[in-house]
């Protein structure tokens, strides 16, 4: 039996492993609709976290600071999503949310101009109609090296060196891979 501890002090019991989203959804399905992670056991984690174990848990929406900043973050990867597929051969290296909003901080093969923003944002616009799910994976670093080398990000190699770590996690939404240690949306199409 696992079981699961609500901020309150209250204790939902389940029998099988499960994932955050749906033990929302056990909750409440206005929850459900509303769940973008958690924070387990003091660990900020993905929707689609499995929860295996008993524990402490607090659903993170999207009207909280915390779903906020994971809109944010997922906003950003889109962004470079869109960035790459429009200026082919951008390497893109780290997008982190910040006070009002996100960035990425990009290397493309040109510098942007002012009107290169709206041809992205249209792009980004796409993206998010597509619903690409969010998925993590985690993977030797290693691994990652070799994987960002195929896909010619030098930046992301010197990002995991930097970081000198044995595994790492990676996020993928459609076509685009990222090295990142999340939280995302479900999908795309949460924007």
């Amino acid at each position: 039996m696992i079981e699961i501890i609500l901020p309150d002090g209250s204790v939902r019991k389940i029998e099988n492993p499960i994932t955050v989203l749906e033990f929302a959804k056990t909750i409440g399905s206005s929850l459900g609709k509303a769940t973008v992670g958690a924070i387990f056991d003091g660990v900020q984690v993905d929707s689609s976290f499995i929860i295996h174990r008993s524990g402490k848990i607090e659903i993170i929406t999207l009207n909280s600071e915390n779903g906020i900043d994971i809109l944010r973050h997922s906003a950003a990867h889109i962004m470079a999503q869109a960035v790459q597929r429009v200026f082919p051969g951008t390497k893109v290296t780290i997008g982190p949310v910040i006070e009002n909003g996100f960035f990425y901080d990009c290397d493309p093969v040109k510098p942007f101009a002012e009107d290169d923003l709206i041809i992205i944002e249209k792009e980004m616009e796409k993206v998010v109609k597509e619903k690409h799910q969010f998925t993590r994976e985690e993977m030797t670093a290693a691994d990652a090296k070799k994987l960002f080398a195929e896909m010619g990000e030098d930046y992301k190699q010197e990002i995991i060196d930097d970081l000198g770590v044995e595994s790492v996690s990676i996020y993928k939404q459609g076509e685009f891979v990222d090295l990142c240690r999340g939280t995302h949306l479900p999908s795309t199409g949460y924007l």
